[in-house]
Order: structure tokens, then sequence, then C-alpha cells
């Protein structure tokens, strides 16, 4: 038996190993070791002794820095929705602000697009409250603490108005577990739903009906609504004072001295209001980014671009007054135009973001009601919030609307639309007895459903949690877009410098005006350069269409957990699939049954009749003296007990198969899966094991070899070392499998099989899917498809070398399989892939060991997701591309117009870019990014992918 593997791994139950309390779990050897670690060895990529430190009493945790002396870290991993970040250069202030925060431990993550950011915080040092204090003062951001769902039901409701009544005093009713304050004001009542429903414990449970509160948005779709609000309310501000200053401008107004005095005071007045008012937000962030974060961004362009307009505004304004006009006259005109425009840009880029991001949520396809049909007449429904449905509960789908929760139907028959959970183009016909998945769209006749998972624990919210846990990860492309957006901004100010340097000595030596006139004149080409140009467009580049391919994806069934598959899959060379559960159904059947009693009692007399010692009958001298109670016990009940409990497709179907003919489970102690070969345990004593004939070294016994000539499936059942029986297994081949091999085959990618299952079983699976035998491997333990993967690798590798000359780069080799004994080599190949074995599977012990290895989830058993899963990764390849061709010819062409390199073209009748409409650059340039983004969602209501 193997031993257990605890040694540290990012993909299994990060959070919980962080959570250790011990030093031992900072490297210090000296405590006691808890999470199961031992040895500072388990945790050498995340901690080391400071060698340099006088007192010993340093280490490092995450790269951060740690005073073992003042007692081990208390971890926390925060995750807080962020209000106010408008580009890539906010992403880097907030990321330099928590890198400087000692107490933050690292693993920041930060995302513009959703408006998120996690890190794991050191409590015991530094408070979330004050964290948030701090970044909020360093960076002008507003923060909110997203708070993640506890084990267990909970139910939001408004505190009553009888300040004599307090639903929070215990002892709380049966069933309700806990009773806290949200920071919204309500109360939380955390609850088991198995022992008391939501709408019992809402109109019973405290003696009166209970209101609830609003329902829960995310925080982070609620703070991109409000930075919405907020750009658009400044936008209407300015718009309202700058429209009166351009028709006292550039209107046809009569004028004599004091009509123009009137006019430009005005004007000098809103301009004034506009700029301390509208614009005054861009200060603040300029200085905090220069003097804080030490970065150059946007908010320090534009502040410097409108300034810059508005103080020599005022200056030729105060010329004016002197007596003294200045020839260019005063321009408050373009110092208000400019922020206005800056102002619809910035509101127009957001809005178009936000409701991006809103179109692919998941969470989105929650029904917030739903039809509950009465118990005492079940032609009467009752209209109810769905947070009230609780188990039991019977309700109604009308035609043409959306399933609430995942239920079974009890009556009648329709069509349902699948299409925006499942990707499932065709209508699926629904009658008594199937299952319905929350989300889909009834389409024909009524349903009524029996609720089988609440909303909380649906279809909807176990793929909106698998995508919510790696939406923040960034790709590599995204890492090259945001170092190139951090050199833009300085980048910039230096050609502006260049260009006002060069527009004032052409307009000196060449031109020969005056140095007063070339200087506003220069002064207006240096601020169109510094207004029109714009990183924001480089900066969402890359993640809006990594968040628009994650939602369109989740909402076909395939969900990435990491970002580089969206880039990688394209260029898939080889994909590998376990057999048993991924190429064939889940459900097997026992066609073969081998009873070996009969057998070993003529084996005591005449002798083993298997050539292999571990077939041998038990010794009279192996048995109790006084009575044989392991012989008295059934080997099918002992069987069944043992693989009652397991998970995985063989073990499920024989258990299937002997409480079907009345067996009932002993009870065996120390069960333990062995990964690869199968589970073994104890009773009376004795070890009983049941598994793949490899692990009894059993492949030759006669039993297994019958079976293994009618190309089925194997499990062996041994008592005390002495094989008891043996059972041949049915699995017929997945519908869509010899469908979705082919579509492989033809876009030239090698197909192979690794499975533990025997050789006879593995080819007849791989003939009938046109796999070659070279590429099958039967008979592989954990470690061998390990090892596979890794000559794959390795070997495309080489040959790429050998043609390019170069040591990086090697083949894309995908792996798919389902189960414990595939998490290694999850790990290994370039991306893993997991499909689940039925709609539950996610909370399986199997399944999260194998998705939490895993780069990419099919939600649902359809290997068609791969398919899509390459097609996906294809289109959001080339948007992403062309996101940055579009993005740096923007640029490129826009600074240059802004700079006036076209100016003096066609006989000096070329054209340049005035200040004022400079304004529109980031308008003009983000919103294609968004729009080539969007085109995804597109394609997918088209249907055109996984064909």
């Amino acid at each position: 038996m193997e031993a257990p593997d605890h040694s540290y791994d990012e993909g299994i139950d990060f959070h919980n190993q962080l959570r250790c309390r011990s030093t031992e779990c900072l490297g210090v050897e000296e405590s006691t070791p808890c999470c199961g670690h031992s040895g500072r060895s388990e945790h050498s990529g995340h901690s080391s002794k400071d060698s340099n430190s006088k007192d010993g009493g340093i280490v490092s945790f995450n790269g951060a820095s740690l005073d073992v002396e003042k007692g081990p870290p208390i971890v926390e991993h925060v995750v807080i929705s962020v209000q106010g970040m408008t580009c890539s250069g906010c992403e880097r202030q907030l990321e330099r602000s928590l890198q400087g925060t000692p107490e933050v431990l690292g693993n920041i993550k930060i995302s513009l697009v959703l408006s998120r950011a996690e890190f794991d915080l050191d409590v015991g040092r530094l408070s979330i409250g004050e964290l948030l204090s701090r970044l909020h003062k360093q960076t002008s951001y507003k923060y909110h603490q997203i708070f993640e769902q506890a084990d267990g039901q909970v139910l939001d409701v408004v505190p009553p108005r009888d300040e004599d009544y307090s639903i929070s005093q215990k002892p709380f009713p049966n069933g309700v577990t806990d009773i806290s304050a949200t920071p919204e004001g309500y109360l939380r009542i955390s609850f088991d739903a198995h022992i008391v429903g939501a709408r019992t414990l809402a109109e019973q449970s405290f003696g009166h009906e209970l209101a609830l509160a609003p329902p829960n948005q995310d925080p982070s779709i609620v703070a991109g609504k409000k930075q919405v609000k907020k750009e658009g309310l400044l936008f209407c501000g300015a718009a309202m004072l700058t429209i009166p200053v351009l028709i006292m401008a550039w209107a046809p107004l009569p004028e004599d001295k004091s009509q123009s005095l009137a006019y430009n005071c005005t004007s000098f007045a809103l301009a004034t209001i506009i700029q301390c008012g509208v614009a005054w937000e861009f200060y603040p962030k300029a200085f905090r980014d220069l003097f804080y974060s030490r970065i150059v961004e946007l908010a320090l362009l534009i502040a410097l671009s409108t300034s810059a307009a508005y103080i020599y505004s005022v200056v030729a304004f105060a010329h004016y007054l002197s007596g003294h006009p200045l020839k260019t006259g005063e321009f408050f005109e373009t110092s208000t135009l400019l922020i206005t425009l800056i102002m619809l840009g910035r509101f127009i880029s957001e809005y178009s973001r936000q409701r991006a991001t809103e179109s692919v949520s998941i969470r989105s396809l929650q029904e917030s009601s739903a039809l509950l049909i009465s118990e005492e007449d079940p032609r009467h429904t009752q209209s109810i919030d769905s947070r009230l449905l609780q188990y039991g509960d019977l309700f109604r789908v009308p035609p043409d609307s959306r399933i609430t929760t995942d239920g079974i139907v009890t009556f009648g028959g329709s069509e349902v639309d699948e299409s925006m959970v499942t990707g499932e183009s065709r209508l699926v016909a629904k009658g008594v007895g199937s299952r319905v998945i929350a989300g889909s769209i009834n389409r024909s006749g009524a349903l009524d459903v029996k609720l089988t998972k609440l909303p909380s624990e649906n279809t909807i919210h176990e793929i909106a949690t698998l995508v919510d846990r790696g939406e923040l990860e960034k790709p590599r492309t995204q890492e090259i877009a945001d170092a190139i957006a951090g050199w833009f901004v300085p980048l910039v100010v230096v050609i502006t410098l260049v260009v006002f340097l060069v527009q004032f000595l052409v307009r000196v030596y060449v031109e020969k005006v005056s140095r007063g006139e070339a200087a506003a004149n220069a002064l207006t080409f240096a601020i169109a350069t510094l207004v029109v140009s714009c990183p924001c467009a480089i900066g969402l580049a890359v993640p809006m269409v990594v968040v628009i391919t994650r939602g369109v994806a989740a909402k076909m069934g395939v969900v990435f957990k990491d970002p580089l598959a969206i880039e990688n899959a394209r260029n898939m060379k080889h994909i590998v699939f376990d057999k048993t559960g991924t190429l064939t159904e889940e459900n097997m059947s026992v066609v073969a049954e081998h009873l070996l009693n009969a057998k070993t009692k003529e084996a005591e007399k005449d002798g083993p009749t298997c050539p292999d010692a571990c077939c041998e009958p038990a010794t009279n001298e192996s048995k109790p003296e006084s009575k044989d109670e392991l012989a008295a016990a059934a080997p099918k009940s002992l069987l069944l007990g043992l693989i009652e409990g397991s998970k995985h497709p063989v073990s499920q179907a024989v258990a299937t198969h002997l409480r079907s003919h009345g067996v009932l489970p002993a009870h065996i102690h120390n069960i333990v899966s062995v990964p690869g070969k199968g589970i073994e345990g104890e009773y009376q004593g004795k070890p009983v094991l049941a598994g793949n004939p490899a692990w009894f070294s059993a492949d030759k016994h006669p039993d297994v070899l019958t079976i293994h000539q009618q190309r089925l499936s194997v499990l062996c059942f041994s008592i005390n070392g002495t094989i008891a029986a043996v059972y041949g297994l049915e699995n017929p081949l997945r519908r869509e499998a010899p469908e979705v091999i082919r579509a492989f085959q033809k876009r030239g990618v090698t197909v192979h099989i690794v499975s533990g299952d025997n050789s006879a079983t593995v080819l007849d699976v791989a003939g009938r899917l046109g796999i070659l035998s070279q590429y099958v491997k039967a008979q592989a333990s954990p470690a061998a498809k390990q090892e596979y993967l890794r000559d794959l690798l390795s070997s495309g590798a080489q040959a790429k070398r050998r043609r390019n000359g170069t040591s990086k780069g090697g083949p894309i080799v995908v792996f798919c399989g389902d189960g414990t004994n595939d998490a290694p080599a999850l790990r290994l190949a370039s991306i893993a892939s997991t499909t689940p074995r039925t709609l539950s599977a996610s909370t399986s012990l199997n399944s999260e060991v194998a998705s939490a290895a895993a780069d990419v989830v099919l939600v649902h058993p359809d290997l068609r997701g791969l398919l899509i899963l390459q097609d996906v990764s294809a289109s959001a390849w080339w948007r992403i591309v062309l996101n940055f061709v579009w993005a740096g010819l923007y640029n490129v062409v826009a600074l240059l117009g802004a700079a006036g390199a076209f100016e003096k073209v066609r006989g000096g009748k070329g054209w340049r870019i005035p200040p004022a409409f400079a304004a529109v650059g980031e308008l003009v340039s983000v919103l294609p990014v968004v729009a080539v983004a969007v085109t995804l969602r597109w394609r997918w209501r088209r249907g055109r992918w996984g064909q």
C-alpha cells in the first residue's frame, strides 16, 4: 500500500494548508507538526529560515518576512471588491500597496475587469478593516469585503422592528446554528436545511413571519455598477457646465467690450468649477500613484493635460483683464471640452465593460422566484422567493419559463432548452422521472418538478463556484500587456516633451513667429499628445477577452480554472484519455460472477488449482481454532461492506449488483482507497481487498483469464490473502465518444488511451474508437500514467528543439480523466481536464481530487466539451491578437496625429488632432476592444463551437 502524500500542492486544499497555526508550517523544526506536514521540506517552496538574521527569528513566508518570536501568523484569505479601478495602472497601484504591507503574506491576485482582489493576510497583526482603511488612503479606491458562504445554508432577513423582540437571543430554534449581523444591517441566519427549511424558518420558527432582505448581488458587479453611475454623473455635470462655455466661444453672439468681459468671466467661472469639481478626482490619484506607488499612470496624463489647458487659459484671461491680451486668446472651451469628453469616454468604456461582464455571468441564469405547488390541492400554486424553497417541495414550471433549481419531473412532459447551461443546442425531451437543470428553459409543456437541490447548491451554483476559483488568474499574454502598459505612460510623457520642444523650435526658427505664440501653439500639440494616448486599450486587450471567454465557456459546461489553458488548448498535439468513466459510460453492469467458495473447499483436498501462490486457500493452521468466523461471513456481504462507499464506477456497479440480489453489507474497519489498485479494509482483524487483478498478482487465475477473453473489466476480491470472488463488468462507450475521437483525428490531434484496466478490454475499446494500438497503454498505475505523459512531453520537446534549434517549447498535451488515480497525470499535463460521472459528481471525493489538479473542468459528462475547449481557445486567441493590433495601431496613429506629423502633408492641407477632441481617445480605443471580446458571445449563440 502506498503511503499518503502530504506534500504541498497548490491544486489541492491550498487554503486549508495555509491556515496552519503551528510554526512547523513556517519551516521551524522544533514545533509540533500540523496538517499532516512534518519537516521543513514540506513547505520548502514557501518558507525558509533567513540565514542573515541576527536573532534567527525571521522566516520568509510567500515572500514576506515574518518574526516567528511574535508567534505564528493567523492567516486568512481575504477577497474584496474594488470600486474605482479604471485601467491596468490601477491594478499595479493596488498591487504595490499590498506588496508594501508586511502583514500581507502573498497570493495577491487582482482583476480590473471584475473589480476584485484577493490575498492572504496575517489577521493576528493587522485586521481586515485596518488594512482596507490603509489601502483607501494610499489608493483612494473604495473596498468591500466579500464573505464566502460557510457550510450549510444561510438566510438574510430584516431585523424585527419590535425593540422588545430579538430573534438573535439563544436558545435558537431547532436547526438554526447561528445568527449574526451583516455589514448592510440585516440578520444572517445560518441553519441546517435538512432539519429545518428556509420557508418554515421565515414563517414559523420565530413566532411570526420574517421579511427577507434584498437578494445578495455579486459584490464585484455592484462595485462596477457604482463606478458606472459615478462616471455617468460626473459626465452629465461636466456637460451641463461645458455647453454654455462652447456657446459663448463658438456661437455668433453680439460682442462689445462689456459683453466680451461677461463672456470671459462666465467661461472662467464655469471652467474653474469643472476643473476643481469634476477633474479634481484625478489629482489625488496622480499624486498617490507618483509618491506612494512610484508609478506614472493615466491619471497623471489627464491631470497634466487638463491643468496645462486651464492654467494657460487663466494666464491669457489675466492678460486680457490687464489690457494686454495674447494673440492666441483664451481657450477655456478647450479645457472644459477636454474634461467633458474624457468623462464621456470613461463613462462609455466603464458601461460597455460592465455590460459585457454581466452578460456572461453564470449567476444571472438563477431564477429569483418559483411557483410552489400546494400540498392540499396540486392545482393551486403560489409564487414565492426561490430562497424559500426547501427539501420536499414541488414546484411548477410553465412553458417558456426558466427552471428555478435542479429536480426530477413528477408530472407533465415538455422539451427543455439546456443550451445556456450545458451547451446542448438541441431541445431535450423531458418526462416523468427525467432530471432537469437549474437555468434551463422549459419550452412547450408545463412540468411539475420535485426539488433535489436548493438554489444555493444547484448546478448554477456549482459552475459559478468553479469559475470563481480561477477567475483572478492571469495568462502570460496579460502579464506581457501589463508590462507594456506600465512603460507606456512614462514613454508618452517623454514623447510629449519632445513634441513640445520640436513644435516650439519649428515655429520660432522655421515659421519665424514670436516665442510666446510659438509656446502657445506648441502647448496645444503637447496637450493633445498627452490626452490622446491610451494605455487602457492595451491593458484591456487580454482580460476582457478572458472574462468573456470564461463566461461563455462556463455556460457551455466548460470551466477554465487556469487561464493558460485558454492560450494553449488551440495548439494541442496529443490528447490522452483515461478509459473507465471517461470514454465509457459511468454506469457499468456486472455480466459475470465467479464465487470461489466451493473451489476453495476442493482445493483444501486436492491442492491449489491456481498457479499463483496468492490464490492458495488458507490452511487449517490459519483458521481460528474455535470457529472460522471469517468463513462464516458471506463473501458477498464482506465485499459490499468494503466497496459500498467507493465512487469508482467498477465498485459502484458491483455494489449495485449485490444490493439488487438482497445482499446486506458487513461492517468493515479501516477502509482505505489505494489509487490505481483498489480498496482495502479489515474484518475480524484479517485483511479484505478488492481491486484489479494485477494488485493480487492474479492475472493468470483461470476465472480472470476467462473474463479477459470476454473483453470485460475485472474486479477481484480476496479474504485474508485468498481470492474469494471475481467479477466481470461490461462498460458501453459514451454515445458521443466515436464522434469526438474522429473530430480530433481530423484536426491532426493524436489520440491516446492510458488505463489501469486489462489489455484485452482497453484494446477492444481502442479498436472500436479507431485508436491505433501504439497509442494505447493498459494496466497503467497512476505513476505509469504520469510517466507516459512525461514521455510525450519530453519527446515532443526534443523534436521541436531539433527543428528550431531552441531549448524551449514542446507539444501541448491534454489529459482527460475523472478519478483520484488520474491526479498525478493531471498535474503533469500541459492542460488537464476532468469529466464528472454525474451532474452532481463535483461533490464527491474522486471528482474533488481530480478537479483540484485540473486546468479545465467539464461540468457535464459530455466529451464534446473538449472540442469546445479547443474551439473557444482558438477564437479567444485571435481576438487577443486583434485587440493587441488595434491598441498598437491606434496609439501609433493617434500619437502621430496629435503631435502634428500629418499637419504638413498634401501641401499643408493635412490634419491634426486638436486638444479638445483628443479626449475621445479612450472612447475610440477601448470600445473596439470590448466589442471584439463580446463577439465571442455571438458565435456561441450561433452554436458554431464543438462541431
